[in-house]
């Protein structure tokens, strides 16, 4: 598709002759593209002040919170279409990369580990039923996906000691857990959640490092959920929120997708309140609120999606998820991507994308992949 073809569609678009998917397509080029330059920003300018006004009225009508479902995924699979024919036609000679060498790369499976708090350590097995009872009168049921199930016996004594497991997700896994309370909590890969075996009456506290998804149960009491992790402390009542705290990274994250949370930054005693369709990001500059897009739930669906992200946080992506390590030269550390794609998908695929977008040159010497331009 020439850029002349991608006029034509916004056309459409602004005529009211689009398909649902390309109206869809056309939203979501236009709430990426705004620091992009692939096609001509001056003459588009006059149509994406129309495509802004259409926007609004639509999200006067609902609240700003992004669903994942299959008619979404048809639309962020046009846009990366277009996305990918726009480059093409920019670089005019895109150049194949021959990437044999990681054509078996796919996203690493390994066992998710349940540390109790006697030290023992169960691994729970993808696919496989399992129900164990600790020493603390829990049971806990493992169902077919590998998503652990808690369930509290009845404790006469308030005054007892409070016991704290640990679950650990490895690489290229997701996995969930149900909590004594009722909530439940997804974590993405490399992640690990410490939690009480019973939660006390008037507080709930657990431990993120990593990426969770939290859909928070309300009690009786309305006591608090508090999520800690190293920089922050994300309290709620009865929500659903993402928070993305993973070791080494110099931002923290919390998503908000309904109900309200009160987000603390410990060291600079610093909060803010967010509402659905808003995150908090917490770094070095402190803390600062935005609305969220696409990109930051796109994991809990099983998906990629990067909107003008560079060259470095996608690798990071990457090697969470198919445990390989990336050396990108300096110099185009910062080059940015916009696209979508399944999960489940080779390496190679999606290197194959980056490369025919961006021209850039990938090798592989075992399990490191060198990244440099043609």
């Amino acid at each position: 598709m020439t850029e002349h073809d991608f006029k034509i569609l916004i056309d459409k678009y602004l005529s009211g002759q689009c398909s649902d998917e390309e109206k869809r397509a056309v939203e979501f080029w236009y709430a990426v593209s705004e620091d992009e330059q692939e096609v001509d920003q001056a003459t588009l300018n006059l149509h994406k002040q129309q495509i802004r006004k259409d926007l609004s009225k639509e999200l006067q009508r609902k609240p700003k919170v992004f669903a994942f479902n299959n008619y979404w995924k048809v639309a962020a699979a046009a846009v990366l279409a277009y996305a990918i024919a726009i480059a093409i036609y920019i670089n005019q000679n895109p150049k194949t990369l021959p990437l044999s060498e990681v054509a078996s790369i796919m996203p690493a499976k390994d066992q998710v580990e349940l540390k109790l708090a006697d030290g023992k350590t169960i691994v729970i097995n993808p696919n496989t039923k399992q129900d164990i009872t600790t020493s603390e009168g829990l049971s806990i049921r493992v169902d077919e996906q590998g998503n652990l199930l808690y369930q509290q016996e009845e404790i006469n004594n308030s005054d007892a000691p409070i016991a704290y497991n640990t679950l650990t997700t490895p690489k290229g896994t997701i996995s969930s857990i149900l909590l004594a309370d009722g909530s439940k909590v997804t974590l993405n890969a490399a992640s690990s959640l410490r939690f009480p075996t019973r939660f006390q009456q008037d507080k709930r506290e657990v431990y993120l490092e990593g990426e969770g998804y939290f859909e928070i149960k309300k009690t009786a009491n309305h006591s608090s959920f508090i999520v800690n992790s190293k920089q922050q402390a994300v309290k709620v009542l009865g929500t659903k929120f993402v928070v993305k705290n993973y070791a080494g990274e110099a931002e923290s994250r919390t998503s908000l997708v309904e109900g309200k949370v009160e987000v603390r930054a410990l060291k600079a005693n610093h909060s803010l309140i967010l509402s659905p369709g808003q995150e908090a990001t917490l770094n070095a500059s402190g803390l600062i609120k935005r609305e969220y897009d696409e990109s930051s739930l796109a994991w809990i669906n099983n998906d990629f999606i990067f909107i003008n992200a560079d060259l470095a946080e996608i690798c990071v992506e990457l090697e969470r998820w198919y445990d390989v390590k990336f050396k990108i030269d300096n110099d185009i550390e910062k080059k940015r991507f916009t696209g979508a794609i399944a999960k489940n998908k080779s390496l190679q695929e999606i290197l194959n994308i980056m490369s025919s977008s961006q021209n850039l040159n990938f090798r592989i010497n075992a399990k490191t992949i060198y990244v440099s331009n043609f």
